[in-house]
């Protein structure tokens, strides 16, 4: 897959994004063991399925929780993320790019589209 000449965003600018595109009143409460920590929607960036249990990479770094993926779908809200492929899910409003093949983050991360991932990602940016 041909990857596009986009220079990556300095942290300082992921800052002024994360900043003045978000809102950081959302709180999203992450179970981990025996406790759960509360999160900004806008800070989860992507979501990786990691056997029984899932890990969120946020912009303060990454968190394992005790979530299912199945568990997870249910209660992130849907209009902000998107299931791009069995093990993945992303924030939409990280997603910098997308073509047939895959979508980019605005850290850099690329992640291959599964079955039905490009059209979901299309149904939740509207673009259809």
């Amino acid at each position: 897959m041909p990857k596009l000449p986009i220079p990556l965003p300095t942290k300082e600018e992921m800052k002024l994004i994360r900043e003045s595109m978000f809102s950081p009143h959302e709180i999203f409460f992450i179970p981990i063991a025996r406790a759960a920590i509360s999160v900004f929607v806008s800070d989860v960036i992507w979501i990786q399925s990691v056997g029984n249990y899932v890990k969120f990479h946020t912009y303060n770094g990454p968190v394992l929780s005790t979530f299912t993926m199945k568990e997870l779908i249910d209660k992130l809200p849907k209009k902000k993320f998107c299931r791009v492929s069995r093990s993945i899910i992303v924030n939409v409003a990280w997603v910098s790019w997308f073509d047939k093949d895959q979508t980019v983050l605005m850290n850099g991360m690329a992640f291959g589209f599964g079955e039905g991932g490009k059209k979901r990602l299309v149904e939740r940016i509207n673009l259809l």
